[in-house]
């Protein structure tokens, strides 16, 4: 499917038809946070102050210099054989079947002139049709349109353009008296001699009266005042879109011309912005999929999405230098479109972007989660890096969203748009019913300010094109509607039946105060709630007539109810501020409370000590619709079900998660596990007299035996004189509340003193029938081996330089002997028995 059916969907047809019923739905929740007021029973009163209407739609509002207001649009002779504004009437001039109008007034929309701008005798149909995409003003109020043409002579004034008899882009520019003052047409050209459609999107102008356009291209190249730039596609018979940038000379002439895009897939840029130095953002729409988007040094691979459309913001420096390229993806990529409509840029550097997306979008790899489901619009800010600075989303719920559009002031950023839904949501500020069209006005930080809605009644429906900002904040805004009445509080105008339908001119000012105050009261009398249970919450507004709506917020609790009342049961599962707001005749009043939540009590069985190798059940609190999750899960049966068995081998902290409904408690049980038993020991004698250090590992209590009818039980280390000469088995038995192992050894007492004096790890000792052996696992080497008769005498001497030591025995008389070997300058002795 070519990309045209996007712009099928969003193109600024002015002949209106007939909205669908049909609605996607999506569960949707924000990752936002939720900007409350810190005023209790602030009141807010902005509204229309001023709402003009009548035949023909208004598709652009600009706030001009020497405070003018401009609008302008379209008017076609097939509906509307004139326009008329503040009892003064256009009319098409003589042979034509569309013209361009322009309306200046001044800051109150009074009407100081209006005048058709340029006229043509062709529309053609479909992919071809006439198109006014964008209107601009510049610091002198010159007008800018810029769209696409299918019309192959246009004269305006002494200008007479000839173009190839298909779709070209176009720029028109007059004064504010209307006066022309340049026409410019280029398009895309073909080797083979095609004629493929080009569009002029959107257009913006500098301090310095430079012009700069974007817009898409379909055929091989694109050509502009003998300048060409390539599409980046294989080009078929039927195109493929490209997006294009230029800038423009005040009289016409090029500064720069780039392309940019997708290979193989439409591509359209909806909207440009320029500063003052002459930096440019832009954004639009893609259908890449699976595949690269390119941006001079820049691309990024958009994922396969065959069904959705995808989006993008890009920058260009001053002259035309790609600066960076910031990705919008579709979530799913098989239906949920994401689209930037509009981009305004302040001279810090910082872009805005507002569009809409039909599920979860994806920017610069963050994922938006919008909180209250269904399609949302979006409000995006990217910092001079061109990462994200934050992203704001709300509620819309339409079908399909028609464009949108952004206007920046000082620290003040108003969006608008359409919808299709019984209630807005946006942050904490809310409107009902039948909104067909939104206007939310933020500050430079994401705080949003003040929302407010179109609202329709029976057959009627409505669109919202165009919206600005005077340099103090006042918004005004713009648009169309058909068949019957539609109310931007306080006030209300009836719209003419379609398919001429009317056009709808508003200012957002302050308005007279009604006195209204609002506070909650708290029905159960207290702010602290058991997790998943509920507190009823009342609203009290004043004064009860005319009778206020009520709506309800909150930060960390998802309200989806569509026709809030004053009374509202809130089910908050964490910490939550609950914000009530009432609106009344345009006036806004707020009042906060903050729910505590008690957590269900998740109880576990005590710290525990077990043996190793035990089984123990861990026991917690069971709630049958409870989801368990135990950590670790190493030696658990298993890790998600209230009592898992565990099989100990080692001290470990379980630490259980649940959650029942929403409501997530933890808890956590130490189980020590004690491990068997090492015994053993080492002794120094001196004749009689022996020294014992317990060496032994995992125990708590010992039992010495010396062999010869005494018995230690009380001391870890111990000593024992003997009295008299002879071999013992001396045991050491080492216990804890689970293991105990006994360790027994021989030894000889002689009054020359022979004991096995020195032990050492690497110092490993065998004796078999015909030989005693020795082997050292250290790094140096046995340098000396010596073997002593029971006397003192040395029967065997020998340098050994090895590490190993093999003395043969059979040669010995039976009897006691004492090994020394020397190693590392130290002797390590050991006693030995010959039998």
């Amino acid at each position: 499917m070519k990309f045209y059916c996007v712009e099928m969907k969003i193109i600024l047809n002015f002949a209106f038809y007939l909205i669908s019923n049909m609605k996607k739905l999506f569960l949707l929740f924000s990752i936002l946070t939720i900007f409350i007021s810190k005023q209790t029973n602030a009141q807010v009163c902005i509204g229309a102050s001023t709402l003009k209407s009548g035949a023909v739609p208004m598709q652009f509002v600009e706030y001009g210099a020497n405070d003018r207001v401009i609008a302008g649009g379209i008017y076609y002779k097939s509906t509307n054989n004139f326009f008329t504004y503040g009892g003064d009437t256009l009319y098409h001039n003589p042979g034509d079947t569309a013209t361009i109008y322009a309306i200046v007034m001044d800051s109150s929309l009074n009407l100081i002139r209006m005048f058709n701008v340029i006229g043509f005798d062709r529309l053609a149909t479909n992919y071809e049709a006439l198109r006014i995409w964008d209107m601009n003003v510049d610091a002198e109020n010159n007008i800018y349109f810029a769209g696409s043409v299918p019309q192959d002579t246009i004269i305006v004034g002494s200008d007479t353009v000839v173009t190839e008899g298909y779709l070209e882009a176009f720029v028109e520019v007059c004064d504010s008296m209307g006066t022309h003052k340049l026409l410019k047409t280029f398009g895309s050209r073909h080797w083979a001699g095609y004629r493929y459609p080009d569009r002029c999107t959107s257009v913006d102008v500098d301090a310095l009266g430079n012009i700069y356009l974007t817009g898409s291209f379909d055929g091989a190249y694109l050509e502009l005042n003998g300048d060409t730039v390539n599409n980046l596609g294989n080009i078929p018979l039927n195109g493929y879109a490209q997006g294009f940038a230029c800038s423009l000379t005040p009289t016409g002439q090029t500064r720069w011309l780039k392309s940019f895009g997708s290979l193989n897939f439409d591509d359209t840029p909806y909207s440009i912005a320029v500063d003052d130095s002459g930096s440019a953002v832009i954004t639009g729409a893609t259908e890449a999929s699976n595949t690269q988007f390119r941006f001079g040094s820049f691309s990024e691979y958009y994922k396969p999405s065959p069904l959705s459309y995808n989006s993008f913001v890009v920058k260009y420096a001053p002259g035309g230098v790609e600066e960076y390229l910031y990705p919008i993806l579709s979530y799913t990529g098989n239906g949920g479109d994401v689209v930037g409509m509009d981009v305004a840029l302040d001279n810090n550097g910082t872009a805005y972007a507002m569009g809409y997306s039909e599920g979860y979008g994806i920017f610069d790899g963050d994922t938006l989660k919008p909180k209250y489901g269904y399609t949302h619009a979006f409000l995006l800010a990217i910092n001079p890096l061109g990462t994200t600075k934050f992203i704001r989303s709300g509620r819309i719920d339409t079908f399909y969203p028609f464009p949108g559009k952004i206007a920046l002031s000082g620290d003040k950023i108003l969006i608008t748009g359409n919808s299709y839904t019984n209630q807005l949501w946006f942050d904490h500020l809310s409107e009902c019913c039948s909104m067909e069209m939104y206007f939310a006005l933020y500050d430079t930080t994401g705080a949003i300010q003040w929302l407010k809605g179109a609202s329709t009644a029976g057959s009627a429906f409505g669109y919202a094109y165009g919206c600005t900002l005077s340099p103090n904040g006042t918004a005004y805004a713009c648009g169309a509607a058909a068949n019957g009445q539609i109310t931007i509080a306080p006030n209300s105008f009836n719209a003419a039946a379609a398919p001429g339908g009317s056009y709808y001119l508003v200012k957002f000012d302050s308005l007279p105060s009604t006195g209204l105050n609002l506070s909650i009261t708290n029905n159960t009398g207290t702010d602290t709630v058991l997790c998943g249970g509920f507190i009823s919450l009342t609203s009290v507004a004043t004064p009860a007539f005319p009778a206020p709506r009520y709506f309800w917020s909150a930060d960390n609790d998802t309200i989806t109810v569509s026709f809030p009342s004053a009374n509202f049961s809130a089910t908050p599962k964490v910490q939550t501020t609950y914000i009530a707001s009432a609106y009344q005749n345009g006036c806004v009043a707020m009042d906060t409370i903050v729910l505590y939540v008690d957590y269900l009590p998740l109880v576990l069985n005590s710290d525990t000590t077990v043996c190793n190798g035990d089984s123990i059940q861990l026991t917690a609190t069971t709630y049958p619709t409870g989801i368990y999750s135990w950590t670790p899960s190493i030696d658990l049966n298993n890790d998600s079900i209230p009592n898992p068995i565990l099989v100990a081998d080692s001290n470990q902290t379980y630490n259980c998660v649940y959650d029942v409904g929403g409501c997530i408690s933890t808890a956590s049980v130490a189980i020590n596990v004690t491990q068997p038993t090492s015994a053993n020991y080492s002794y120094a004698a001196n004749y009689l007299d022996l020294q014992f250090t317990n060496n032994s590992t995992n125990a708590h209590s010992f039992i010495w035996d010396f062999g010869d009818g005494n018995l230690d039980s009380v001391n870890t280390n111990t000593s024992h004189t003997y009295l008299a000469t002879g071999t013992y088995q001396i045991c050491l038995t080492a216990s804890n509340d689970c293991f105990s192992e006994t360790f027994c050894d021989s030894i000889t007492i002689t009054n020359v003193g022979i004991q096995n004096n020195t032990s050492n790890g690497n110092l490993v000792f065998h004796q078999d029938a015909t030989s005693i052996n020795f082997n050292w696992n250290g790094n140096s080497k046995i340098q000396q081996v010596q073997l002593l008769s029971s006397n003192g005498k040395i029967i065997y001497q020998n340098e050994n330089e090895n590490n190993t030591v093999q003395i043969a025995t059979t040669n010995l008389a039976t009897g006691i002997y004492l090994t020394r070997l020397l190693i590392d300058g130290k002797f390590y002795t050991r006693k030995v028995i010959v039998q």
